[in-house]
């Protein structure tokens, strides 16, 4: 029950997460993006931190993440809460060998920890057809035998 979670504690619990995600394996990730001008109507909640299209361009136009994948992989054949978890010394240990915690680069299962559409997108096919590209990216590349996704009911946050 998240009753008694406190907010702050779960947002940079999400932060370190997918900090630890993109620094050790931001290969796994995948991200579809559009381009919109700053006074642009697009609902999206990362236009105002999207980053410029071009430097210098007139418009000023900005690059805005409309969804995205981010994963890991593991030695296990299925994801586990030890894989979708991430160590909490991953800065300055270099290596987590002798743990089943996080990702494991010579692992042959990616778990997927995050597929997510902007709200105003969602309905419109963009999860479906970013989750094909990143099977067909993930299967292109050889680097795995199978692909974990662990679900939710809608609007659950998945760690």
């Amino acid at each position: 029950m998240l009753k008694n979670v406190n907010v702050l504690d779960v947002h940079l619990l999400m932060v370190s997460q997918f900090k630890y995600r993109l620094t050790k394996c931001g290969e796994l990730s995948l991200g579809i993006f559009c381009t919109a001008t700053p006074e642009s109507t697009l609902p999206g909640e990362t236009l105002s931190t999207g980053k410029p299209v071009e430097t210098g361009r007139k418009n000023n136009a900005r690059s805005v993440l409309l969804g995205h994948v981010v994963a890991t992989k593991t030695r296990d054949g299925l994801a586990t809460d030890a894989s979708m978890d991430f160590p909490s010394d991953w800065e300055t240990k270099k290596s987590n060998d002798d743990t089943k915690i996080g990702h494991h680069e010579e692992g042959r299962t990616i778990c997927v920890h995050s597929l997510a559409v902007l709200p105003a997108f969602q309905k419109s096919g963009i999860g479906r057809t970013l989750m094909m590209a990143y099977m067909q990216q993930m299967n292109g590349a050889g680097i795995a035998d199978r692909l974990a996704l662990v679900a939710h009911e809608v609007g659950r946050l998945l760690s």
